[in-house]
Formats: structure tokens, C-alpha cells, sequence
């Protein structure tokens, strides 16, 4: 029987592949290999412990070991999901097309760009699904995170603000959640400290999302990483303890929004601004209150109930024109413009048909194997969701929502949850090669092949 540190090791590696059927030859071959090269180091006079460590230090990097197999029995691709998902990027394109042709020969200028604008998320969903593999990337922890936080930080500085906002840095807050996935999965096993690092990783995504501003963004990332690290305590991911791992989890997702709304009041009181229309008749309460409107059967084209249209100041809706309204949700909330324009019943359909893909890709991340593939997947479908619950804070609806930028990230997104998630049996149903053309053995022991 292996020692504690070995099993762990092996339990690391194996967790890397996404293919069932590999698993149970490669964890006998990986054990194999341990059990020799444990044996060699006792019988060269180790003590059980010396010997240990020392055989995991010869195997290498668990992840990395997992990773490489991994590639080698890379299983096929799943195009049911991959199809749901590009129906609905495309749909969302088509939504555009519409609104911009029911404008009149004005609008229909911009069915042309709309149009190539709109195969852009198609072609992304496209090429991160089909011509890379994110899972393998997980060797690379700090890099994923650090890169995705410069990503932001260097797009919010090198372009121009709207108002004072970095509008084109917003939709790149969904790449922060995909490193602070990968800041987690390296916390496995490391008891207090991980999950203490776990909790501080988050700190600087959330003030680089409050940098540009994007409260909604922000509340995105902390809903986010409060599933992941609730996962992560579920599976007693730390070796802390299911119970104390989910407790202190709680603690720190209260205690992070507290310590911030603590330190800023303002920002306290602008969310209740954006919230009340009548408090602060420029903001996006408004906007809130023509969905509502919408939704509620009426037209926004026409003055409200009496019991609005006191307080409304001069009227706001009453000069609304068809293109002002496609103009303000058109874009970002296709949802409430196919309301308007298309009836409740259409509107509902499309949120059905947004649900179940979700559905969809909440079911493929439960199915993943690798571990590390499960927690990517599980930031990005994570991420998504909590835009859909959010929507009505002005974010860009999943999948559906126009612009290069927002359908380009939730493109990336999609198709990191789909890499994660492939089919048995491994890719092109040929004989996966064995552990043995990975590994060579020299004067250190077991060793794997980088080329």
C-alpha cells in the first residue's frame, strides 16, 4: 500500500484526464511506477518518509504529469452543446438585424456590420473549443490569473473613458473569474494556508472591477468565487474539513462586501441611487423602470398610470421614439426589447431557450473529469449565470446581448466550459499511447518526456 503523500500524488495526476475509459490503466501504470520507485529509495537505506518524498520529487509536478496524459488521451468533442450554444449567439445577432431593419432605411445601413460583428463570438466559440486546450493550461496558475488581471488593467489605461467610465475593460472582468479558478485548483491539500490565500486572491480582481467602474462586474466576480470556494469547502478541497472549510467560506463572503461598503459609504449610497429612479432621476433606475413597464403589458411609447406619471419628471417616457428604445436595450437587453417589439410570449421562449443552455453547460461541468477542467468550467458557467441574475443592473445578457467585446468574452467562456467537457472514447478512437512513451527513467528515477 502507498504511503498518505504517494496516493495523494497519484490521486493529483489522475484527476488531470477528462476520458473515463483512461483512468483506470494510467492510475495502475502511475502506481506502478510509484511503488518501484519507492521501493528502490527504501531499499537504498531511506526511512519511509525520506523515501516518500523523495519519489514524489523524482515523479515531478503532479499537474503536469496529469496534464501531458492527459493530451494523450484527449477525448472527442461534444457538438450538441457547442451547436446550442452558437443558435444562441446567432439568434442574438439576428434580434439586432431585426430592431435595426424595423427602424426604416436609416437602420438598415447597419445590418451589413451587424451582421460580420455578429460571427465574431462564433468564430471565438469556435477556434477556443476546437483549436486549444485550456485544461492543459492550468500548469500555468499565476500566469492565467496575472495575465487576465493586465488584460484589464492595460485595456482600462490604453483606451478612452465614456463618461468616466472604461467601457471596452468591462466585459474582460469574465476573464478575472477564470484566474481566480486557477488560483484555487493550486490551493488543493494546503490546508489554512489555502484556504487563506484563497480568500485574499480575490481582493484585487474585485478592486480592478470597481477600478473601471463595474459594480455589477464586481458583484459578478464575488458571486462567483463565493460557489467556487463553497465547492471547493464542499469537497473539503483544503484538507481543512468539509464544515470548517464552508464556514469560514461564509464568513468571508460576508465579511468581504461588509469591510467594503464599511470603507466607502458613498458607494453605499450610490446603489441605492441606482436603484430608486426618483432619487436620482439621471441614473439607470430608469432604465429599470421602462423594463418593468415593458413587461408589465404597457406601452413605454405612451404616458404611465397615474400612479407613475406624477412623479415622472416632465414625461420621461412620453417621448420615447421606436429607435431611442431599441437604441437603449436593444443592444444589451434583447430580452425586453423582443418584449416590446415581438410580444411577452416571443420574450419568454428566448429566455427559455437561455435557461436551458445554461442547463446544458451546468450539466457538462457536473460530468467533468479533470479536476482542473471542472473548476474553469465551473468559473465560466458560474459567471454567466450570475450575469442572467443580474441582468437588470445593465449587463450584457448571456449569449445574446450584441457587441464584439461582451460576445467575444462570453465566447471564451462558453468554450472553456465546453474544452473541459469532450466525449469518450479518447479522440479519433485510435490506442492511446501508454504512461511508458511519457516517461523515461534515468539516475533520478522516473522522469517525463517535455518533447
Amino acid at each position: 500500500m502507498l504511503p498518505a503523500q504517494l496516493e495523494q500524488w497519484l490521486d493529483r495526476a489522475v484527476a488531470q484526464l477528462r476520458c473515463r475509459a483512461a483512468v483506470q490503466p494510467v492510475k495502475a501504470e502511475l502506481k506502478a511506477h510509484l511503488e518501484d520507485q519507492y521501493e528502490a529509495f527504501l531499499a537504498g537505506a531511506d526511512s519511509p518518509e525520506q523515501a516518500a518524498r523523495k519519489t514524489v520529487e523524482s515523479m515531478g509536478d503532479a499537474v503536469l504529469v496529469g496534464g501531458r496524459l492527459d493530451e494523450v488521451h484527449r477525448p472527442r468533442s461534444a457538438w450538441g452543446p457547442f451547436l446550442w450554444v452558437a443558435m444562441l449567439f446567432v439568434l442574438g445577432t439576428a434580434l439586432r438585424v431585426f430592431g435595426e431593419l424595423r427602424l426604416g432605411p436609416d437602420g438598415s445601413g447597419e445590418v451589413a456590420s451587424l451582421l460580420v460583428r455578429g460571427c465574431v463570438p462564433v468564430a471565438v466559440l469556435a477556434v477556443v473549443y476546437f483549436g486549444t486546450d485550456l485544461v492543459a493550461w492550468m500548469r500555468h496558475t499565476w500566469l492565467i490569473c496575472g495575465g487576465a488581471l493586465a488584460l484589464v488593467l492595460g485595456t482600462a489605461l490604453c483606451t478612452p473613458t465614456i463618461n468616466g467610465a472604461r467601457i471596452y475593460a468591462r466585459p474582460l472582468c469574465g476573464f478575472l473569474v477564470l484566474g481566480y479558478a486557477a488560483v484555487l485548483y493550486r490551493q488543493r491539500g494546503k490546508r489554512l494556508a489555502g484556504l487563506l490565500l484563497s480568500g485574499a486572491a480575490i481582493v484585487p480582481l474585485l478592486l480592478a472591477a470597481l477600478y473601471l467602474p463595474a459594480l455589477s462586474q464586481a458583484i459578478c466576480i464575488l458571486l462567483t468565487g463565493l460557489v467556487l470556494c463553497l465547492y471547493c469547502g464542499w469537497r473539503d478541497w483544503f484538507g481543512w474539513g468539509r464544515g470548517r472549510s464552508m464556514g469560514l467560506t461564509a464568513a468571508v463572503a460576508v465579511g468581504l462586501p461588509a469591510i467594503g461598503c464599511l470603507s466607502n459609504p458613498h458607494l453605499v449610497e450610490r446603489m441605492l441611487e441606482r436603484g430608486n429612479p426618483f432619487s436620482d432621476p439621471a441614473g439607470g433606475g430608469w432604465l429599470d423602470l421602462l423594463r418593468l413597464t415593458i413587461w408589465q403589458g404597457k406601452s413605454p411609447l405612451q404616458p404611465l398610470t397615474s400612479e407613475w406619471a406624477d412623479r415622472v419628471p416632465e414625461n420621461l417616457f412620453q417621448g420615447l421614439t421606436e429607435e431611442s428604445l431599441f437604441r437603449l436595450l436593444g443592444s444589451d437587453d434583447p430580452l425586453t426589447w423582443s418584449a416590446h417589439a415581438l410580444g411577452r410570449p416571443a420574450a419568454l421562449v428566448l429566455l427559455g431557450a437561455l435557461i436551458v443552455c445554461l442547463v446544458l453547460l451546468w450539466r457538462s461541468v457536473l460530468r467533468v473529469r479533470s479536476a482542473a477542467g471542472r473548476m474553469l468550467a465551473l468559473a465560466a458557467v458560474a459567471f454567466l449565470t450570475a450575469q442572467l441574475l443580474l441582468e437588470p443592473l445593465n449587463l450584457s445578457v448571456p449569449f445574446l446581448s450584441g457587441g464584439v467585446w461582451s460576445g467575444s468574452v462570453q465566447a471564451v467562456l462558453a468554450g472553456v466550459i465546453l474544452s473541459a467537457f469532450r466525449l469518450d472514447p479518447a479522440k479519433g478512437g485510435q490506442e492511446p499511447a501508454t504512461v511508458r512513451d511519457w516517461l523515461h527513467r534515468d539516475g533520478k528515477g522516473w522522469q517525463i518526456r517535455l518533447s
